[in-house]
């Protein structure tokens, strides 16, 4: 009985020898090296000219649209204009360049100051570099498609804002006044 137990000892022994010796055998690392070249690339969409300002009916330009360019990453681009009667409408067309090395895309806008304004003025933004389906009837940053202006391209974007025509006596403007109206434009990386 002691050299069977003392045979079963000397199985498992060389059971385990054999198993260790076989995984080390068996075992292999693999390496992976390569190299990453990181370029560098710059962000720069920017206001590049005016291209036009047009009034239609009895609106007036107080003082015609100028770019203000600064040394953050915002540019400016300020217009005084009188609507004075429904149906007066004012047109600006301004160029933006990317002048980065990355593509760029219109992801959203805002609008502040119109929001006491919905009953009689309408503000709209147009991009030629949206799809054929893109309509932004809301005004307010609601971008249906998303536009895009690749590195190195030039293209403008037209702002319109108007008088509304059909409103009532109730929803005329009661008070003469300037409205100071601010849109920012927000352009992100666009990876296609």
């Amino acid at each position: 009985m002691k050299n069977r137990k003392q045979v079963k000892f000397l199985l498992i022994g060389i059971l385990l020898i054999s198993i260790t010796v076989g995984y080390a055998f068996l075992n292999t690392t693999l390496s992976i090296k390569g190299t990453a070249n990181i370029e560098s690339n710059t962000w720069s969409v920017k206001f590049s000219s005016i291209t036009s300002e047009t009034v239609t009916g009895h609106a007036s330009i107080t003082t015609p649209a100028e770019i203000i360019t600064t040394t953050s990453p915002d540019d400016t681009v300020t217009f005084n204009v009188n609507l004075s009667k429904p149906g007066d409408m004012y047109k600006l067309i301004v160029n933006r360049k990317n002048a980065g090395t990355i593509n760029a895309i219109l992801d959203s806008y805002t609008v502040e100051g119109l929001e006491d304004t919905s009953d009689y003025l309408e503000f709209f933004i147009d991009d030629p570099l949206a799809d054929e389906n893109y309509v932004d009837q809301s005004g307010y940053g609601n971008l249906l498609s998303k536009p895009g202006l690749n590195a190195g391209v030039e293209n403008y974007i037209v702002i319109t804002l108007k008088y509304k025509e059909d409103i009532t006596e109730s929803q005329l403007l009661k008070v003469t006044g300037e409205k100071d109206i601010i849109v920012k434009l927000n352009y992100i990386q666009r990876f296609n």
